[in-house]
């Protein structure tokens, strides 16, 4: 029978140790014998945090995506589902030893962090012989600040007014209902933000891979900087372009896809910057 494991979290002044979910292991069909990841378990565990008003997740994930939800209340609740696929039971008791995820509160900050053998410099991810993905759900206060990092995984945001730094690498990042300022960045895949409230300070939105759709709540005021390699840039508001009569922006854009301008009265620096995608600019929202 399998046996309660334990998650080591910390704080400024004490550590605990609390039991995670147990296990539930199954054998994978093989597919005609040609499938070497024969083994799989999963597990659900839940956290709750206090931080209040105007306190800051931070998250930093290799495999597993991260959803996150703002709600009227004073706690970060955590819930992740971890999962397993391995190509032995050896292999899968190893990663329950390797991998894991810290979970952490210091003063208002909650920081969930998975560590593991991919953490080390050169290390082969094909020598470990089992993968482990880390989904998160978490419920936050509205005005949380988030620090959110994935790499092989999605981020999607939804109800938070505080101020933001999302980095992908691979996977798309969505977020709605949004009232904060700072940066939504992806590597390969598409970046998409709707606003509640304009953003209030400097604002950057880039993919290297992906389309960029960013919704704004009328009139925008803003100076705008672009670029795009092999896209295009739209807006449904007017910019007075540098040098040029204030328009819609319609696709075409100057000097190779790089661009800047004002709408409305001005104010906040919001940039966009893709290689592969194009730059969709609305007021109408999704």
């Amino acid at each position: 029978m399998n046996q309660p494991r334990f998650l080591l979290i910390s704080g400024a002044l004490a550590a605990v140790l609390i039991p995670a979910g147990l296990a539930q292991t199954r054998r994978l069909p093989t597919s005609g014998g040609n499938n070497p990841w024969t083994m799989e378990d999963s597990e659900i565990m839940n956290r709750s945090f206090p931080i209040g008003a105007g306190g800051k997740l931070t998250m930093d994930l290799a495999e597993g995506y991260i959803h996150i939800a703002g709600y009227d209340g004073p706690d970060v609740r955590v819930t992740v589902e971890r999962k397993t696929t391995a190509k032995s039971g050896d292999a899968l008791a190893r990663s329950h030893t390797e991998v894991n995820l810290e979970m952490a509160q210091f003063g208002n900050g909650v920081r969930l962090y998975a560590n593991g053998p991919f953490r080390q410099k050169g290390h082969n991810d094909n020598n470990d012989n089992y993968r482990v993905a880390f989904n998160c759900d978490v419920q936050v206060p509205r005005s949380a600040l988030l620090e959110l990092k994935s790499m092989n995984s999605g981020i999607q945001v939804k109800d938070v007014n505080g101020d933001f730094e999302i980095n992908g690498l691979n996977g798309a990042i969505e977020m709605t209902g949004i009232g904060g300022s700072g940066s939504a960045k992806t590597l390969n895949g598409k970046v998409s933000v709707a606003f509640v409230r304009n953003p209030a300070r400097d604002t950057q939105f880039n993919s290297l891979n992906g389309s960029i759709d960013v919704y704004f709540q009328p009139p925008v005021n803003a100076q705008l900087k672009y670029h795009t390699l092999n896209g295009g840039v739209w807006a449904d508001f007017d910019v007075q372009t540098d040098g040029v009569a204030s328009g819609r922006l319609s696709g075409a854009t100057p000097e190779g896809g790089s661009g800047s301008g004002r709408a409305g009265s001005g104010g906040p620096t919001l940039s966009f910057d893709t290689l592969n995608g194009s730059i969709r600019l609305h007021t109408s929202q999704p």
